[in-house]
Parts: structure tokens; sequence; C-alpha cells
């Protein structure tokens, strides 16, 4: 996936808390020929020319879970969540890509592994795979109601999809009727027969497909009376436009319901490719450049093709630079590193008709400032009950403009101690969360007559550095 990185499984967004997690790299789709898994893309042709109905589709994601509040249980409670979610005890529920938001999987938790936890203490990346029995369903269910007067009944139907689609047809009998039911398809030539008796307002279902019930079977007002069925070539629907020929009694209704199903996830249907990216120097001081290279290969050796590289912010991406390899398939990027933060970065191939798109692992920058506190108070006379307030801000030195600019990170942990001039015990710490513009402030009163010693602290997060402010001295009367 490449924009906002987010799937919702069951009806829950997994970028919001309590999961806190996003995809950082697409989808992977595999299929289950026989004893082989094969990756998607792969041969169209092989895919829709087997007669199996029920595909064992595999998709891998792989997620990140960054906890916002960049503590280290923060994150583990957003892991015990995302495992509880993806329980395959709780069955097939619907999973969406926001690549794809008209379409849903079928699917179960199959698997679920930690593959990174080395970035920082309160970022993992972990290993998701899903196990579903097909391509995606349209959000979107299609209904045909027909009124049968002759026989054969033709019906034109319309699939927006690009995979068969394997409908529910019903016929509810306007007359007693003993002989054949048959449903034909113009296109696929697939057909189906039913032979029976049917009295007025007997209802029989054809059913292929799970979201209507057992498939491939048939049901006569709710029972199965499958065993005068002549098939086994059901009649799909195809994409694009096809006619439903219906053959039987000559009164009655024939519904036919779908869900159009399409190939999510296909990019081309190219040679394999893999895309690497590696960095010279993973934790450079402020403003220091640093040496990317992208290299893209295939089985055929290197492919002088585009490769992007780009990076995340605050689940933003940025393209950072897009431009064809030379003829060793190589890709350099020396960008200098002015902002602070953990950063990772990924290399992309978009693919050909030729060659099919890759995806690099990622690399992590970690890149640290040197921070401060200003600190300030109302006041440095104040009476027994009389409020005051200390105010300031965190900041961090920027190497590039020499300059102290504010930490725009919200919800930093700001410690204010104090203590008795005369050599009390120092008490603290109390506790207040910086604003998105790095401010923080403390407000109190005093109730014993004193003159009294106030500072603040950061102890660091990991990408800024801990500081400790110049002392206030408060004189209470």
């Amino acid at each position: 996936m490449t924009s906002s990185q987010k799937l919702t499984f069951a009806g829950q967004d997994i970028t919001q808390a309590p999961y806190n997690a996003q995809m950082t790299i697409k989808a992977k789709y595999w299929w289950l020929d026989g004893f082989t898994f094969v990756q998607w893309p792969t041969s169209q042709t092989s895919l829709v020319n087997s007669v199996s109905y029920l595909k064992d589709w595999v998709i891998s994601v792989t997620l990140r879970i960054i906890a916002p509040d960049q503590r280290r249980e923060t994150m583990l409670s957003s892991y015990n969540a995302l495992a509880n979610l993806f329980n395959p005890m709780n069955g097939e529920q619907q999973l969406v890509f926001d690549e794809f938001p008209m379409s849903y999987f079928m699917a179960k938790g199959q698997k679920f592994a930690i593959s990174d936890e080395s970035q920082s203490p309160y970022i993992i990346e972990l290993q998701a795979d899903f196990g579903c029995t097909g391509p995606a369903y349209s959000l979107i269910e299609s209904v045909s109601t027909t009124d049968v007067d002759t026989t054969p009944k033709l019906v034109t139907v319309l699939s927006m999809g690009n995979l068969n689609a394997a409908p529910r047809y019903r016929f509810i009998a306007g007359q007693a009727y003993n002989g054949a039911v048959t449903i034909n398809n113009s296109v696929t030539s697939e057909q189906v027969s039913w032979t029976g008796v049917l009295a007025v307002g007997d209802v029989l279902d054809f059913i292929m497909d799970t979201d209507y019930g057992t498939p491939y079977t048939v049901l006569l007002n709710g029972n199965l009376a499958i065993s005068t069925v002549n098939g086994p070539v059901w009649p799909h629907i195809p994409p694009g436009g096809s006619t439903v020929i219906f053959s039987g009694p000559n009164h009655g209704t024939l519904e036919i319901r779908w869900r159009d199903r399409f190939l999510v996830g296909q990019q081309s249907w190219g040679i394999p490719t893999e895309v690497m990216l590696s960095v010279d120097y993973g934790r450079p001081t402020l403003g220091q450049k640093i040496n990317f290279i992208a290299q893209l290969v295939s089985q055929n050796g290197p492919l002088a093709e585009a490769i992007t590289i780009y990076h995340y912010v605050n689940d933003v991406r940025y393209n950072d630079v897009t431009t064809f390899a030379d003829v060793n398939g190589q890709v350099e990027f020396s960008p200098a590193m002015n902002t602070p933060g953990d950063f990772a970065y990924y290399a992309e191939f978009g693919g050909t008709e030729q060659y099919a798109p890759s995806t690099s692992s990622a690399v992590t920058v970690v890149n640290r400032a040197n921070s401060r506190l200003t600190f300030t108070a109302s006041a440095t006379s104040v009476s027994v009950g009389e409020n005051m307030k200390f105010s300031g801000q965190l900041q961090w030195w920027n190497t590039v403009s020499n300059n102290w600019e504010a930490v725009t990170v919200a919800n930093e942990p700001i410690q204010l101690y104090y203590y008795a001039s005369g050599g009390g015990v120092i008490v603290g710490p109390i506790i207040e969360l910086t604003d998105i513009n790095g401010n923080f402030s403390f407000t109190g009163s005093w109730e014993i007559i004193d003159n009294y010693v106030y500072y603040v602290k950061f102890p660091g997060d990991g990408i800024y550095g801990s500081a400790q402010s110049q002392n206030i001295s408060i004189n209470v009367t």
C-alpha cells in the first residue's frame, strides 16, 4: 500500500487506538496451486482457468506499531490488542485495504509474529498473514429481479469486476411444475440443471458462494435438494455484460444476487524483481549528509529502471527522489539529515509490462538533537494562598540554522522539582506535557511562608536529549 497505509479488519481501523498500527509496504498476495504457493501477480490465465472453487489465498502484510505517547507500555498494549483482533478463533471477518476501498476479503488471521523490535523501545514491526477463500468481494451487492412470463427467459446482467462472480439464483414458482429447471450463461457456456416438482410459491435456490450458504448446493424451500442436480460447471457471472438463460416454468420470479469479484493487488504480470536499499550511516549527527544506495535486480540481472526512494513522517509518505538506475541497477541519494527523529526509508520499483513491481525492506535512520528548557515564573514574590504560573518551552538545537527551535512534538513529559532554599527535601517530579509547539506550564499556590527554589527537567526520549532548566527562586510571604 502506498498512501495512508491502512487496513480495516472486522470493522476495526487498525491505525486508531488501541492498535496504533500502520502498513509499511504493499500487501503480498499468494494463492495455493495444488501444494505450491505462487506469489501474486502471476499468470492470469493459469489462475482463472483453474477449476477449483475454494482457492486457498494468503495475504501477507508488514505492520508497524508506534506508541503515540512514545511509551513502551503503550506499544505492548497495542501489540496485545492487535493479536486479539487477528486471533484465528474469531473466524472469517471482512478485510478491507484502503487502496481498494470498495472491495473486501473474507479472511481469517493465520500468522502474527514480531519481525523487528530493534528500532526503538516504543516501535515494533510485525508480520501478519491472513487466509481467505479467494479474490476480493465488492462491498456493493448486485441484484437482478425478473418476472418470468415465458421460457426460455433471457436476463441481461452486468458485472463491473475483473473476475467471474459466484451468484445465488433464486426462482419463486408462479405455477405448479414437474420437470427440469435449467440456468445457463451465454458467455461462459456454463450450465446447471435441477429436476423435480414445484408447487406455487416454492422457492428454489442455486447457491454458488459462501455469502449465501454452502457453495454449490440447491435448496428447495430451505431444504437440501441436490440429488437431482446435473452440473458440475455452474454458471458464473463473468466480467462485463452477459445473458442468463432460464428454462423451466412459464410463470414465476427469477432473482439473481452476486458481488463482483476483483483481483486486487494486481500490478503487472512480469518477471519477479527485487529492490534493495542500504545506507552508509544509520545514526548521523544533525545536519550530516548520508548516502543511500538502492539496487534493482531480476533473474536477468541488474535493471536500469526508475526507482523511487521515500520515507514516512507521522504516517505521511514523502517521495525523496525518483530517478532511473544506472547500468548496474543502482540509484544513489545523499540527503542532509536536518530534522531530528526516527525515519524509515524505502526503495520502490513500480513495475513495467516486462517486470513485476517490488519494494525494499525498511532502512531506519536515527537522527538525534540536543535540547534545552526555557523556564520563567509569572512572579518571584507571592503571598500565601496566591496563585502563580510557571511556563516554558522545550527546544532543540538546529545545527543547520544555528538556532534553538521549538520541539513540535506534543506530549513530551516535563518534570517540575522544588525545595526550600534553606536546604529542604527536594519535592517532585510534578509532571506536565508539552503541547504541539513544545510549550508547557504549571500553576500553584503556597501555604507556608518560605523561600523556594524551582527548576524543570526533560528526561529525553531517544530523539531529543535530556535537559534541565536554570533555577528560579520564589519568595512566599
